[in-house]
């Protein structure tokens, strides 16, 4: 069909479709003789569903990542939800002040008195801002399950073992057993963490979004757990150098336990918050 028909399915201008087109989210093929573009019901169906997309206030960019499967649009439906009630807290609270405005009559911008409004509605400031700050968990478990946050701890890990390997002894420990370490190997061993933060991402992503079918968060689950398991992975490799110099004596099983501990609150006080029903 031509872009006019695909304008009349749509119920979007031209401009729209082709800028849309432009920035990757979909390619209609072109008419081998004269080529003019041929749109198709797959592409009018995929408009359809960007201009939904659009209307939930997700970004072009996310888009396009749910489009070559970068995100997942579970996650970011999820994350999309949390932004809009957040916002809606925000909207409230400056509905009442515009309220208490219109109720105490006009005033100049030279009398407007700021202090005067907030400190007379304090109370509903901080009841605002309490709720907003209740989200705080699931923000931050959205942070901890991006494939930014993996991407730094491994550039971190990279950055450790570069740094460290000139001053390591020729022997580091790499292996322990009831906390403590009982293999040793060279220097040079201190590369194989941050290739194991590649290994682990490239198995367990796969494996987890298999073993976890259609369970709800599935995504965020799944990309937190390695990102976890890579926490933990930095955390030993700083430990490895650490001892490796004799800065710190012991075992890494209190290391270990420690980091599993912050992680798994984390994760529960996240999904907790997460599935709580907004305030009314």
């Amino acid at each position: 069909m031509t872009i006019q028909e695909a304008e009349e399915k749509t119920g979007l201008s031209r401009s729209n479709i082709r800028f849309y087109e432009k920035e990757g989210l979909f390619s209609p093929k072109r008419d081998g003789k004269n080529g003019y573009r041929n749109y198709s019901e797959e592409d009018v169906e995929t408009i359809r569903k960007i201009v939904f997309l659009r209307s939930l206030g997700i970004s072009v960019d996310e888009i396009r990542k749910i489009i070559q499967g970068q995100l997942s649009l579970c996650q970011v439906v999820e994350c999309q939800s949390r932004k809009l009630q957040e916002n809606l807290k925000d909207v409230q609270g400056y509905i009442l002040v515009c309220e208490r405005l219109i109720k105490d009559g006009p005033v100049s911008f030279e009398e407007l008195d700021t202090d005067k409004y907030t400190n007379a509605d304090a109370e509903e400031w901080n009841i605002r801002r309490g709720a907003l700050l209740r989200y705080d968990f699931a923000g931050l478990l959205y942070r901890l399950s991006s494939l930014r946050t993996w991407k730094i701890l491994w550039i971190l890990s990279l950055m450790i073992s570069i740094l460290s390997y000139p001053g390591l002894p020729a022997e580091i420990p790499i292996q322990w057993n009831g906390g403590e370490a009982v293999t040793t190997g060279a220097r040079i061993s201190i590369f194989v963490y941050p290739v194991v933060l590649i290994v682990w991402r490239l198995i367990l992503i796969p494996w987890l979004y298999i073993t976890l079918g259609n369970r709800l968060h599935k995504s965020l689950i799944s990309e937190y757990a390695v990102n976890a398991i890579c926490f933990t992975g930095v955390s030993v490799e700083i430990f490895s150098v650490l001892q490796a110099h004799r800065l710190i004596s012991g075992g890494v099983f209190p290391l270990l336990a420690a980091d599993a501990g912050i992680l798994l609150i984390l994760l529960f006080l996240g999904l907790w918050e997460i599935n709580r029903k907004p305030e009314t």
